[in-house]
């Protein structure tokens, strides 16, 4: 019997030596690196607050057209002079205009209100103002047709009196158009058109004065050396009548 328990053990002994020498060989492990501590990420800035914008104007294309209308007005009124002969619109036009310019940025309804209200001003003044202007430009002309008149001068000097005439009278067909500096313009042309004309008639007067004063001397000497030779016959005549008495 304790033969037969040997063997047992024996035959058990074998039997795991058999089945552990089948087995793989265990494999090592691989050693887990060591995981580094996080760092904690600095937290996001608190972002600036933003600049408060100024409100945009509210556009207003009238205003806009307004104010460049008005400023061509007056570049117009300067460039002919025009403000000195209606001072009084021009220089309420002027001040309704600067507080337009300076209400543009911030109360554009009140700028609107003030160019609206310098415009017709503007107009006043170009036109009461060419009104004057082309007044005086005319009395020039009334005047040099006057001397022209008094010399002669629509027959001594038919074509230049001919065409200051056609230049009047295309003065006042511009003035009642309203073409302001074409009518200028006209009556400038006839003023000095008739002051030609009169000159040239003038001159042609003296001359024709000159020739007449220079026949009449001739004629008179021409009388005198006759009435001379006249009175040295009669003379002659009594000298020999007294002669045979």
């Amino acid at each position: 019997m304790k033969y037969a328990f040997r063997l047992t053990t024996l035959l058990l002994i074998a039997a795991l030596a058999a089945s552990c020498a089948g087995a793989p060989p265990p494999q090592p492990q691989p050693v887990p690196e060591s995981v580094p501590e996080s760092v904690p990420e600095p937290a996001p800035a608190a972002p600036e607050p933003a600049p408060i914008a100024e409100p945009a104007p509210i556009q207003n294309p009238e205003l806009e057209a307004n104010l460049a209308l008005a400023q061509e007005r007056r570049v117009y009124i300067e460039k002919h002079g025009l403000e000195r002969y209606a001072p009084e619109s021009f220089g309420k036009a002027e001040d309704l205009f600067r507080m337009a310019q300076e209400e543009a940025g911030k109360d554009r309804p009140s700028a609107a209100a003030h160019v609206a209200e310098a415009l017709p001003l503007y107009d006043a003044t170009t036109k009461n103002g060419f009104g004057k202007k082309i007044e005086e430009k005319k009395v020039l002309a009334d005047t040099a047709r006057a001397r022209a008149d008094a010399e002669k001068a629509k027959v001594a000097e038919k074509a230049g009196y001919a065409a200051a005439e056609t230049a009047y009278s295309d003065a006042k067909k511009s003035f009642a158009s309203s073409l302001y500096p074409e009518a200028l313009a006209s009556y400038e042309k006839a003023a000095a058109g008739f002051d030609a004309a009169a000159k040239i008639a003038m001159e042609r007067r003296v001359a024709a004065e000159a020739a007449m004063e220079r026949a009449n001397q001739a004629i008179r000497s021409t009388e005198e050396r006759l009435n001379a030779i006249d009175e040295e016959i009669r003379q002659e005549e009594i000298n020999e009548d007294g002669a045979a008495q």
